[in-house]
């Protein structure tokens, strides 16, 4: 059986697939669902590289929470 990558959401009353999802499926419903859009196929699995310092995310800067005005006296005017 081929596997694919689900494209878009598919639910039934078997199925409940989210994008992203990896499957295998009988080659005609593969078929199917690939010539609709709905998946694609997936020749082969890249193999997972652990990260480096070159590919980890950079941490998110902290930024500072903005200041309550509540105990500002107010100007009369």
């Amino acid at each position: 059986m081929p596997k694919v990558r689900i494209l878009t959401g598919v639910s039934g009353v078997d199925v409940n697939y989210v994008r992203g999802d990896v499957v295998e499926l009988p080659g005609s419903t593969a078929a199917s669902w690939v010539e609709s859009g709905m998946a694609e196929l997936v020749r082969g699995e890249e193999p997972e590289t652990p990260e480096t310092p070159e590919t980890a995310a950079a941490p998110e800067p902290e930024t500072a929470s903005p200041r309550s005005r509540a105990g500002r006296a107010r100007k009369s005017g």
